[in-house]
């Protein structure tokens, strides 16, 4: 009886063990999915995620992942230097400017975790 216990017990555990990695798998490629889908979306102050991280990154911000003041005001003043309405908001005007290769066809990380090549 007691064999058979522990045989179920090291069984319980392999399962468990088991759908900790499929889940470790599975939630790292929904975050690579989700990041593809950036240039989809619109992202301003309050905003906050992988995103914005990204679009962080793109600008040479520190990169906390919340669209606030300072975000903004640089998104600002890049959108008046690239002619585009300066409202501060990250929709898909401004990502096509974000995106834009930094040497030929070849994207910063930022740019591909955010999905430019997929304006392209």
């Amino acid at each position: 009886m007691e064999n058979e216990v522990n045989k179920l017990i090291r069984i319980g555990l392999t399962a468990v063990a088991t759908a900790g990695v499929i889940g470790m798998s599975l939630g790292t490629a929904s975050a690579a999915n989700a990041a593809s889908g950036c240039v989809t979306s619109q992202f301003r102050q309050g905003s906050t995620g992988n995103c914005v991280k990204y679009i962080q990154q793109i600008q040479a911000l520190p990169a906390d992942g919340i669209f606030g003041p300072q975000t903004k005001q640089n998104i600002v003043n890049f959108q008046r230097s690239a002619g585009l309405v300066a409202d501060g908001i990250v929709g898909a005007n401004t990502w096509k400017y974000l995106c834009v290769p930094l040497d030929g066809p070849s994207w910063s990380t930022a740019q591909k975790n955010a999905g430019c090549r997929s304006l392209y």
